[in-house]
């Protein structure tokens, strides 16, 4: 029993030692297999991450996703190629394959797996997904159908990388590479090897051999990790800093891509701090032609965009970038440029600045980056500032002729002058507006055709053959040239024409630019004719002033022997009818006053409408009764400021004009209906009315209108009729000082005539005068009757004129006067000092050699209470410079009679007593 309880002890030993063999077989074999396939596993795991860096790192860098979309296969294929082509040289890497979003294959390294379908792969979908796989393990042979290898590999590892569009917002392909980590082979085995040897120890060493497996697997895992994570933090960082530079790089080309961005130079500064890692950066151009100071375009501090400033270059280094080119300082820029005040500011360090030179190869500004600490540069950043300086040269290039362009475009567009454009051989390709506001021709009308449709017809093959003759010797050709509108209208234009040649000579465009001249030359024609006017009216003036020196005696004389003859009635009959003649003359003398301006007037507030009444009432009895008269007024018609004996006048010579010209055609015919209108009414002028009649004036006038339906006046014509002497009358039928008067009546009055008339339709003349606010007053009606003289009285008459002189003495003398005579104002000086008894001086204005106002002033400074009378022709009350100082003095007009000179020193002897 004992032998069986130890056999059986035995068994149970031996049962239970091979029981425990087993088991502990069993659980070192489990324990091993288990052990060295983790192991194994986060070694190839560890390895696939660090080659996913490396992968994704170099499809970022390289913009790979963009490969997926290329139609063009062999290019795809190509670009693949390249992109693996490092990757493909590692002795680890099997294959490297390309997977589209269905699952096919567009490129692999081995050829055989491209255009091939690997559908469902749970990795495969799974970084289609955006999620990126890693499958690794042990293996004597492939573990998938899709796994063809020429040998059979220990281990392996599968790695899946989603690629992202450049926007990261889709993927856009898959990634798959297959490696052998060889490099890992000897430690997998080798820790593979301790697991089984502790394994077999069995029991006891099993757990002492485990814990020892997994220490030294721990240990190596450890420096695994740490040395694969050192170079991950490596690896990261200049994956970061790769990252900001091309993310900078890339904003930076996107930048300078856009040429209408208007912050292109904010935008390029920013992203040059970003490239340099500068704090900052700068765009600047001259801002004067000395080219001595610096203005900026863009300035950036920090991440902040500063104020544009302006500074000298000298003493800078700016100043050696725009002499000697690219500039760099990567520390100590102080030391070399002491003198800047504005470095020492921001206690800069380093500087890097380069030219900004035009296509023309001027030095036009610079761009620079700075920083206040030391600047280290890649080999690539240094040609990088340069390659952006020449681009922001295109850009100010580029802008500057953009503005050259739309200031052209807009000059082209809004001037007043007409531009035309014709191509070499004519046609013509653009107008602008003002082109169709003058000619009428649309746009459409003209294009394509040559300028020869505007011909009117003036101009013959000579003059167009010379005028091409000029333009292509010069270059240039100007002058007058009368052309045709669309309306027909024949109109001058003052024409110049430039040739635009190319750079060999060749004419490759005319540009002809034009002014509508009628304006222009109807106002040369006013000007020419109110220059002819006055000098007429200057020798109208000297002639009249003559004139009535000589009928002043003849006049007087007359009337004083009207006086000794009344018993004589053939004395008295001749004498009438000599004094007739001399009162017409002087009549003519005052029209000749009137239209030299050279006759007083005195100047009331009135109404026109009297004035035309009464005329119409004259006129009635004095013409023809065939011809019928009318008046029509506006109701509220405005008064205005007038000598009415002139604007009398003035109405009648246009009446008696309308009169001629209605007698004529009814001679012609007679069943016609001779009418003259006359009309008053209220206008406003404008400034538009005054752009088309030379003579008027803003402002409110009243309009006076004579029409008749007469047969009109030829245009022959129209260019003398205000002229003096002209007339189209008969020889004694007028004087030709009816129209000449009235225009000068009418211009003293602060007014103008205009004319409007047709061949065959009538006549209209428009008096417009000024309003007045004043109130119209009754004309005073003077007091006749002989004035009573007295004599004792010495005058002394002073005037150049002996006849004059003569006239004077005979009538004063007839009434009791005591008479002195003196030929001009020296003569006059010495009478007036050595006869203390003269009381009266009538002195003639208009003397040679000492003029009247010397004398004047020479008599008053000797008595300052002496009555003196003003003689003279002319209108000396519009003389502007003496108005004030005549008036306390009479006046005494020629031609004068007895009686006018007797009224005259009646009123300084008493003047007080009405006359």
């Amino acid at each position: 029993m004992h032998i069986a309880k130890q056999k059986e002890a035995f068994n149970f030993l031996w049962w239970y030692s091979i029981i425990s063999f087993f088991c502990i077989v069993i659980i070192s074999v489990v324990t091993g297999f288990t052990l060295s396939r983790f192991l194994t596993q986060n070694t190839l795991q560890l390895d696939a991450v660090g080659t996913e860096y490396f992968i994704q790192y170099l499809v970022e860098s390289e913009n790979a996703s963009l490969y997926f979309s290329i139609e063009d296969k062999e290019r795809r294929e190509r670009n693949f190629s390249d992109l693996f082509k490092h990757v493909n040289k590692n002795p680890e890497v099997i294959w490297v394959k390309a997977y589209d979003l269905e699952g096919t294959v567009l490129w692999a390294d081995d050829e055989r797996f491209i255009g091939h379908r690997f559908m469902p792969n749970p990795e495969l979908i799974r970084a289609l997904s955006g999620k990126m796989t890693v499958a690794s393990g042990t293996s004597g042979r492939p573990v998938k159908a899709e796994h063809v290898f020429d040998e059979e590999v220990p281990y392996f590892s599968e790695i899946y990388l989603p690629v992202w569009s450049i926007d990261r917002d889709k993927v856009v392909g898959v990634i798959e590479v297959y490696k052998i980590p060889h490099a890992l082979f000897s430690v997998i085995h080798r820790g593979t090897r301790l697991v089984w040897i502790t394994a077999s120890l069995g029991g006891l060493f099993l757990y002492v051999s485990l814990f020892w497996i997994v220490k030294r697997a721990t240990i190596v895992i450890r420096r695994q990790q740490q040395a694969l994570g050192d170079a991950n933090v490596v690896l990261e960082g200049k994956i970061k800093d790769s990252r900001h530079t091309a993310e900078a790089l890339g904003s930076l080309l996107i930048t300078t891509g856009v040429a209408s961005n208007k912050n292109f130079f904010r935008d390029c500064v920013h992203d040059l701090a970003k490239i340099y890692d500068v704090r900052y950066a700068f765009v600047g151009v001259f801002s004067n032609d000395s080219q001595t100071s610096i203005r900026t375009l863009a300035y950036l501090d920090g991440d902040n965009l500063m104020e544009n400033v302006e500074y000298k270059v000298s003493g800078s280094p700016s100043e050696d970038v725009l002499n000697s080119g690219v500039q760099f300082v990567p520390m100590n820029v102080l030391e070399k440029y002491p003198k800047d005040s504005f470095l020492r500011e921001m206690n800069m360090e380093s500087y890097f600045g380069a030219p900004l030179i035009s296509p023309l190869k001027t030095v036009s500004g610079l761009v620079a980056v700075m920083d206040s600490k030391p600047m280290s540069l890649q080999d690539w950043a240094k040609p990088l500032l340069g390659i952006m300086a020449n681009r922001l040269a295109l850009e100010l290039e580029r802008q500057s002729s953009e503005n050259a362009l739309k200031l052209a475009v807009t000059v082209f567009q809004n001037a007043t002058e007409a531009i035309m454009i014709t191509d070499a051989e004519e046609k013509i390709i653009s107008v602008n507006p003002a082109f169709i506001e003058i000619t009428g021709f649309p746009e459409e009308e003209v294009i394509g055709q040559t300028p020869r449709m505007f011909k009117s017809g003036r101009h013959d093959r000579a003059f167009y053959e010379e005028m091409w003759n000029v333009l292509s010797v010069t270059g240039q050709w100007q002058g007058e040239i009368w052309d045709k509108k669309k309306d027909g209208t024949v109109y001058p234009k003052w024409l110049s024409i430039i040739a635009v040649k190319n750079k060999t000579g060749k004419t490759v465009q005319y540009i002809a630019l034009f002014n509508d001249t009628s304006e222009r030359m109807e106002m040369e024609i006013q000007l020419r004719q109110r220059q002819k006017l006055e000098t007429i009216g200057q020798l109208a003036g000297g002639v009249a002033h003559e004139f009535n020196n000589l009928l002043t005696p003849i006049i007087g004389h007359v009337e004083i022997l009207l006086e000794q003859a009344s018993k004589q009635p053939e004395m008295r009959d001749a004498l009438f009818m000599v004094q007739k003649a001399a009162l017409r003359a002087a009549g003519m003398t005052k029209a000749l006053l009137s239209f030299s301006r050279k006759v007083p007037m005195t100047f009331k507030p009135q109404s026109l409408l009297d004035l035309c009444l009464e005329v119409e009432h004259l006129l009635r009895h004095t013409i023809d009764r065939q011809i019928e008269i009318a008046v029509e007024s506006s109701d509220d018609l405005w008064p205005v400021l007038m000598d009415s004996d002139q604007i009398h006048q003035v109405i009648v010579n246009l009446c008696l004009n309308a009169r001629d010209a209605l007698r004529d055609r009814l001679l012609e015919n007679e069943d016609f209906q001779p009418s003259i209108q006359i009309k008053l009414k209220n206008v406003h002028i404008d400034k538009m009315f005054c752009k088309s009649h030379h003579e008027a004036k803003v402002g409110d006038f009243v309009c006076l209108s004579v029409a008749d339906n007469g047969e009109g006046i030829d245009e022959a014509s129209l260019s003398h009729l205000f002229e003096p002497f002209f007339t189209t009358k008969e020889v004694g039928m007028g004087t030709g000082l009816g129209l000449a008067s009235s225009h000068a009546i009418v211009k003293r009055h602060k007014g103008w005539i205009s004319l409007k008339t047709a061949k065959g339709e009538g006549t209209t003349f428009e008096v417009y005068l000024p309003r007045t606010e004043d109130l119209v007053v009754e004309a005073l009606q003077e007091v006749s009757g002989r004035p009573e003289m007295q004599g004792a009285v010495t005058v002394m008459i002073v005037d150049d004129d002996e006849l004059v002189r003569g006239l004077g003495r005979t009538i004063l003398e007839r009434r009791g006067y005591t008479v002195l005579l003196a030929e001009g104002g020296h003569q006059a000086l010495e009478i007036f000092k050595r006869e203390p008894s003269i009381e009266i001086v009538i002195l003639d204005l208009s003397m040679p050699r000492q003029s009247g106002w010397e004398v004047l002033r020479n008599l008053r400074a000797l008595d300052p209470d002496l009555k003196v009378i003003i003689s003279s022709g002319h209108d000396i009350f519009h003389q502007t410079e003496v108005k004030d100082d005549l008036e306390p003095y009479t006046i005494l007009s020629k031609p004068f009679s007895p009686s006018g000179m007797e009224r005259a020193i009646r009123k300084v002897i008493n003047p007080s007593k009405p006359l």
